[in-house]
């Protein structure tokens, strides 16, 4: 940063940053200009398909069209397809389609119970009622 006589390095001790981060600043500055640091980021954008884009979605994966090929006609990516498919904002047509089925293949065995042990944990409060003296 010749132009103000401060070094590169200077900036780097005086804000603890690291070296990488002082030159996408300084490319930043250079190529965009000094009003480039006080526009609002852009951000990801949004990762769920509402409206009719998941009416066309819907509709297209109950025909039997993969999901590849759904997200490239909707012009989304894969990830973001199968992520709306998962949380079952979207369906294949199909009731249920996104939600885990629980049957007795998926279903998890319920534990038995151990029988108690007396005086061990959870045999309760002991007998204080008699005294010793």
């Amino acid at each position: 940063m010749s132009e103000s006589g401060v070094r590169r390095a200077d900036l780097q001790a005086a804000f603890g940053i690291g070296r990488a981060t002082v030159q996408r600043a300084v490319n930043r500055l250079r190529d965009d200009g000094e009003a480039s640091f006080y526009e609002p980021h852009r951000g990801r954008g949004t990762s769920v398909i509402v409206g009719a884009m998941a009416q066309t979605a819907e509709r297209l994966l109950a025909s039997g069209m993969s999901g590849a090929a759904v997200a490239r006609t909707l012009g989304v990516s894969a990830t973001t397809l199968n992520y709306n498919r998962r949380k079952d904002f979207i369906g294949d047509g199909t009731p249920g389609a996104g939600k885990p089925q629980s049957g007795p293949e998926t279903a998890k065995p319920e534990a038995a119970e151990a029988p108690a042990i007396p005086g061990g944990p959870g045999a309760g409060a002991p007998d204080l009622s008699t005294t010793h003296t």
